[in-house]
C-alpha cells in the first residue's frame, strides 16, 4: 500500500482494522506465549482514549505505545508513492512534538537520537558521512566519513564524532546525493 497513489480502498481498509488481531493470532499459531507480547501487538493501533482501533481501547498497554510510536516514526523515514521519506531529524521532531505526552517518544529519541545508524549526513568538514551509532547526545552522533571535502569518494572510512564543532551535522542527505559505496565491514570495524 506504500507504493499505491489511490486513496485507500474499503477491502483494504477492513484489512488494516484487522491487522493486529490478525498479527497476534500469527504469533500465537507460531508458538508465542508472552501475553504482554501478544497483548501490545493487539492493541498496537489503540489510542488512548479510545480513538483507535480496532476495539476502541481507552488505555492500550504501555507496550503497545512503544510500538506504536515506533510504528509512526519509521513510516515517517519510509518512501510513500505520495511522498519522499522526511529526513531523520525532522521525522524525530515531528514525533516528539506530535506525541509529546507519551514517554514511549521520547525514549524513542534518546535511544536512536536525532539520526539514526545508517543516515547520510553532510559534516561541517564539507565531508558526507553515514551515521553509525548514537553520540554523546541525541544530536551528536557517531559518523563515519565517506567522501572528502572534495567530493571524492574515501578509500577507508574515517571515524568521526559529531560533537566536535569541525564534525557537526549540517544537513540530512539523501542517498541520491551521495552516490558511493562502503564496506559494512569497514564501517563496523570503526
Amino acid at each position: 500500500m506504500a507504493h499505491q497513489l489511490f486513496a485507500v480502498k474499503p477491502q483494504q481498509r477492513t484489512l488494516l482494522r484487522e491487522h493486529p488481531m490478525r498479527s497476534r493470532q500469527m504469533l500465537e499459531e507460531r508458538g508465542v506465549q508472552d501475553v504482554e507480547w501478544l497483548r501490545a501487538v493487539a492493541e498496537h493501533h489503540e489510542l488512548p482514549g479510545g480513538g483507535g482501533y480496532p476495539s476502541g481501547l481507552h488505555t492500550p498497554s504501555t507496550l503497545a505505545r512503544l510500538i506504536t510510536v515506533a510504528d509512526v516514526y519509521t513510516a515517517k523515514l519510509s518512501t510513500r508513492a505520495s511522498r519522499a521519506p522526511l529526513p531523520s531529524d525532522r521525522a524525530a521532531r515531528d514525533l516528539f512534538v506530535a506525541h509529546r505526552q507519551e514517554p514511549a517518544a521520547s525514549a524513542l529519541v534518546k535511544a536512536f537520537g536525532l539520526y539514526p545508524p545508517g543516515t547520510l549526513v553532510r559534516l561541517a568538514s564539507g565531508e558526507a558521512a553515514i551515521v553509525l551509532r548514537r553520540g554523546a547526545t541525541p544530536q551528536t552522533p557517531l559518523a563515519a566519513a565517506l567522501v572528502n571535502r572534495s567530493g571524492e569518494p574515501m578509500m577507508n572510512p574515517a571515524r568521526r564524532d559529531c560533537a566536535h564543532a569541525a564534525h557537526a551535522i549540517q544537513a540530512v542527505l539523501e542517498p541520491r546525493q551521495l552516490r558511493v559505496q562502503w564496506v559494512a565491514e569497514k564501517l563496523m570495524a570503526l
